[in-house]
């Protein structure tokens, strides 16, 4: 039923090679540098391997010449219990009840809810989950398998959730710091929750990474991460409502573009091709910078200086069916292209906030149909 509805393999990129590289290592110099896993510090079992009685061969004695050593690393399938005596205490004055607790207890429940998972088992649960994108019955499943660990789906969504709500006061402070930024990163991706469609929204700055799942794709759930006032350096796809961050300096991403021409190129004939492919190498190389560059001390180099008269020209000039679209996205983000390109602190033109969403999408395929309506 699963390889009905989807294709287990990895997918081709493109057509195969018509004469393919031999697969693996290669013999000589071109194997590369040699790795091997690093002698462990300290070995936790010492096991001593008597020596043969004679020769498998001849049958002659042996006589020991050396011991050497082998180690190997395993993991331990076992279930640490730990029993907590929690005392129950009374105010005198208040008559309040109050209990203990101690930092490694993960819940305040008694009774029939008083066997709880511990934090190193919460903790690998939400990495199953959120980061290699694994469904609540299979972390549920690697837990029995791997630790002899019961735990269910729904104890695992609740953990989950529990985390979350530990972890939300981080959670503004991140929000916080991207609004603050000088430079940032924005993209959406649709996502899913409860069966219904959200979107997943993204921001990247040069020193952190804030994702959020919002109910539409507008400006209100753009202004509720960075702010409607955020007036610095904002890279994007050119998605109009990004343009109504009125205070902030925009600069179209590049690797959308990029990404576009070389889509358009694939499918197009050879003569309609050829706009697509002069776009592609004026972004490719428009923004390069040269150390020996003259304009160097302005930010920008002679090519990235040229690169808005090449974009003129090339949104000027005639085109087939199949780059007239692409014509107007460049015409229209032109004026963005050119700002970034002359302004002497202004960031590079490639976005990385695209290839941070499609990692997010691709690692969490399963997960993103999940019932958590949780920040990454």
């Amino acid at each position: 039923m699963e390889a009905a509805r989807r294709q287990a393999a990895p997918f081709s990129r493109a057509r195969p090679k018509s004469q393919p590289k031999a697969p693996g290592r290669k013999p000589g110099a071109a194997y590369g540098q040699h790795h091997r896993r690093p002698i462990p510090d300290q070995a936790d079992e010492e096991i001593t391997i008597s020596a043969p009685q004679q020769c498998p061969d001849c049958g002659g004695p042996l006589t020991v010449e050396r011991v050497e050593s082998q180690y190997q690393e395993e993991i331990v399938r076992r279930t640490w219990v730990r029993r907590f005596h929690i005392p129950i205490c009374r105010c005198a004055q208040c008559h309040r009840r109050v209990q203990g607790r101690h930092p490694l207890q993960t819940s305040d429940a008694l009774g029939a809810a008083a066997v709880q998972v511990g934090p190193e088992a919460v903790t690998l649960g939400v990495l199953m989950n959120k980061s290699l994108g694994l469904p609540h019955a299979d972390a549920a499943v690697i837990l029995k398998q791997g630790f002899e660990l019961r735990m269910s789906r729904g104890g695992i969504c609740r953990a989950i959730q529990r985390v979350a709500r530990k972890a939300e006061a981080t959670w503004h402070a991140l929000r916080d710091a991207a609004r603050r930024s000088a430079l940032a990163h924005m993209d959406e991706t649709g996502w899913k929750v409860d069966a219904q469609l959200g979107w997943l929204w993204a921001a990247v700055t040069e020193e952190i990474t804030f994702c959020e799942i919002l109910p539409g794709r507008g400006f209100a759930e753009a202004a509720a991460i960075l702010g409607a006032d955020y007036a610095g350096w904002l890279i994007h796809d050119g998605l109009q409502l990004y343009y109504k961050f009125l205070k902030a300096a925009h600069q179209s991403c590049a690797a959308h573009l990029i990404r576009r021409c070389r889509d358009l190129a694939e499918v197009a004939p050879a003569a309609a091709a050829r706009f697509p492919l002069a776009v592609k190498q004026m972004l490719g190389n428009g923004y390069a910078l040269d150390s020996c560059s003259p304009y160097r001390q302005y930010g920008c180099t002679w090519r990235s200086t040229h690169a808005p008269w090449r974009s003129s020209r090339l949104v000027s000039r005639p085109k087939r069916i199949a780059g007239a679209t692409l014509s107007g996205s460049v015409g229209r983000k032109a004026s963005a292209v050119r700002v970034a390109v002359r302004a002497k602190d202004g960031p590079s033109a490639p976005s990385c906030c695209s290839a941070l969403v499609a990692v997010i999408k691709a690692r969490s395929q399963p997960a993103r149909y999940s019932r958590t309506r949780i920040s990454h």
